[in-house]
């Protein structure tokens, strides 16, 4: 007794789409292999950047700034609960 007409054509669907993923793989690790050098580039203009004088310099404001924006994002006013004697609620408190 053969196989089924059905399992035979799952098979195969299974097989072909087995081999388009590996063709994908192939290509998307052509891709990674052609970006490596560029990543790399990347990594050492950041570090000399990051080295550089102008970068120590300012880091204090750098600092300075995220943390005023950080300050200043927990300062956002929500109204509270409407007041239960009808009076407009006040922000922030």
């Amino acid at each position: 007794m053969g196989p089924q007409a059905g399992e035979v054509e799952a098979a195969v669907r299974f097989c072909w789409r087995a081999m388009q993923l590996a063709e994908l793989a192939d290509i998307r690790k052509a891709e990674l292999d052609e970006l490596a050098p560029l990543a790399e580039s990347r990594k050492m203009e950041l570090a000399e950047i990051r080295n550089s004088t102008s970068w120590r310099v300012t880091a204090p404001l750098r600092t300075a700034v995220a943390a005023a924006r950080r300050f200043a994002s927990t300062l956002k006013l929500r109204p509270k609960r409407a007041a239960s004697n009808g009076r407009t609620p006040v922000l922030g408190r």
